[in-house]
């Protein structure tokens, strides 16, 4: 199945976060290996359970590095209905931020 990976970069005392990069995988164990392999290499708690897909996203400290390279990452793998679902949700928010507003002011 067709997922999206989103991996998140975090800096300081992760308080900074970016979306450093962004792809569509193939969900398999295999694939996930690459990944944890590819933003972790070495053992962490997250690991089991994102190989076994128990769990979609597993996080990682960054050693050494500048002082603005990302001090940990995080791979999250998501479904295109859940984004979908998160993009309407955060729409309709604001349109009932932004009408609450002018409902203020009158016509």
């Amino acid at each position: 199945m067709k997922r999206l990976a989103r991996v998140y970069a975090y800096f300081g005392k992760n308080d900074g976060e970016e979306v450093r990069d962004e792809f569509l995988i193939d969900d398999t164990p295999e694939v996930r290996k690459e990944l944890f392999d590819d933003y972790s290499g070495y053992h962490n708690e997250d690991e089991k359970d994102f190989l076994a897909c128990e769990s979609d996203s597993f996080s990682a400290e960054n050693d050494g590095g500048d002082w603005d390279d990302p001090t940990s990452f995080q791979v999250v793998i998501y479904d295109k209905e859940e984004l979908l679902a998160e993009a309407k949700s955060k729409y309709e928010q604001e349109v009932a931020n932004i009408e609450k507003h002018f409902e203020k002011v009158g016509d």
